[in-house]
């Protein structure tokens, strides 16, 4: 037993050496200029993977179709808000696995208006005993300011009409894409991924623009108990940053008989907060909690994000070559 272990932690030692020497290429290779973030942020991250790393789409044998709002600080004017529609499903050719996808993002932050679209694919291959993913994915973003609710107070050498915000609303769009590597095993899976890889330039108009900044982001999960067993329990990390701010969730996930789902995570000098998750057949049910735990936490009612998601399998195709005969008609 004890030989089997160490054997089992030196397969698994290998592995992250392996992956964690792609990683550093890919981290060389796409560069270093960031700005700022704007993506949003979800503490359902489990649920909506390809939001963050276009690799994951297709990690299991259904067709997934996730829907998510999130609701941050109540209470807060111009506080953010979130709606995300996630669908993805595996598919095989050529004897090869693949996965395709599409991430639909709507954010609404104090006078901003965000809309993206993301085609994505995944092309899996089999790697010591797990599948290695390599995903991108392709879209556009929609952004609009609406400059005529922009209030300046005229004193203290402020100017109502400073020709740096738009006093009307002003909209444009632009391209954007990403790339993203993943593995997943038995027992774990990791990713790492970019977003807006070219830090995409939505012009407003002649004189107004907005910037999304390359992002970069990596997450894992290790999974402790067997599937047969009545508790399980999976500790989980993402890490967010532009190489100048960052975000990091912590997390540790109870499940019992697969079925039901409890978790708690920490978000340094951010948050802290709880998630529940029920699967009835097809469906899950995901609510998660949060509370600032800085400043913030003075007049708001905290953040509340529900997630609904629905899982068709996908069978196996009949063979239609094959000629079956009764045996009553022998």
């Amino acid at each position: 037993m004890r030989y089997s272990f160490m054997k089992e932690a030196m397969h698994s030692y290998g592995i992250i050496r392996l992956l964690t020497t792609i990683g550093i290429v890919f981290y060389i290779g796409i560069g270093y200029t960031l700005k700022g973030q704007n993506d949003p942020i979800t503490g359902n991250w489990l649920e909506t993977k390809s939001l963050y790393n276009s690799a994951t789409i297709g990690d299991t044998n259904a067709i997934n179709i996730t829907a998510l709002y999130r609701q941050q600080w109540i209470g807060v004017e111009g506080a953010p808000k979130n709606i995300l529609l996630v669908a993805h499903s595996p598919f095989s050719f050529a004897e090869l696995n693949h996965g395709i996808g599409v991430t639909l993002i709507g954010q609404q932050k104090g006078l901003f208006t965000n809309v993206e679209a993301l085609a994505q694919y995944a092309f899996k291959y089999n790697l010591l005993g797990g599948t290695i993913s390599a995903g991108i994915e392709l879209g556009f973003i929609n952004s609009s300011f609406d400059g005529s609710k922009a209030f300046i107070p005229d004193d203290e050498g402020l100017t109502p009409n400073d020709p740096a915000i738009p006093n009307t609303t002003v909209s444009g769009r632009g391209f954007d894409m990403g790339a993203g590597l993943y593995y997943t095993h038995s027992k774990f899976f990791m990713g790492m991924a970019v977003k807006h890889l070219f830090t995409p330039k939505v012009q407003y108009d002649t004189n107004h623009f907005l910037l999304f900044d390359r992002t970069y982001n990596a997450m894992a999960v290790y999974n402790f108990g067997r599937t047969e067993s009545l508790l399980s329990w999976h500790p989980s990390v993402i890490a967010v940053t532009d190489l100048k701010a960052w975000r990091i969730d912590l997390g540790i996930t109870m499940g019992i008989a697969s079925k039901y789902f409890a978790r708690i995570m920490y978000r340094p000098n951010s948050a802290a907060g709880f998630g529940v998750k029920a699967i009835w057949g097809k469906v899950s049910l995901c609510y998660a909690f949060e509370m600032p735990i800085s400043v913030l936490v003075r007049g708001n009612y905290g953040t509340h994000e529900l997630t609904v998601s629905y899982a068709l399998p996908k069978t196996k195709k009949k063979d239609k070559g094959l000629i079956k005969k009764s045996i009553r008609l022998l």
